[in-house]
């Protein structure tokens, strides 16, 4: 989770190096007035707690979806290459242990992604 503001001279957005869990908990870091510099114009101001805002660090999502759907592919493989023999028919519990080495990193998945957009919007749902 990244937290970001606007700058009020150019309107891009920065990002803020301190991390917290809530607004509350970041204003007890760094105070309800941040004083802050533009990454892009270099201007200084002072902006209000309520001005920062979270979201989902695209990079941080991006790593969690290769990794977990490598593993789903490299742990199947893996467990087809070990398992499997020439007549199927004899051993069906070998496509029940591929296909869960397939589902369980997917399972993860879906589980970990949502939990980045839920913990931004409990930040930005808490004001001060």
């Amino acid at each position: 989770m990244k937290i970001v503001f606007e700058c009020p001279n150019c309107g891009k957005v920065n990002s803020l190096k301190e991390h917290a869990s809530n607004r509350y908990k970041l204003s007890e870091k760094i105070g309800t007035e941040i004083h802050v510099e533009c990454s892009h114009c270099e201007h200084k101001s002072d902006i209000h707690i309520n001005r920062v805002y979270a979201k989902a660090d695209p990079i941080i999502v991006s790593i969690v979806a290769f990794v977990l759907s490598s593993a789903s592919i490299l742990i199947s493989r893996y467990l087809a290459q070990t398992y499997w023999r020439d007549n199927i028919l004899v051993d069906l519990r070998t496509i029940e242990v591929v296909g869960l080495g397939f589902i369980i990193p997917i399972l993860i998945l879906s589980i970990a992604l949502p939990t980045f957009g839920k913990r931004a919007e409990y930040f930005n749902s808490y004001r001060l």
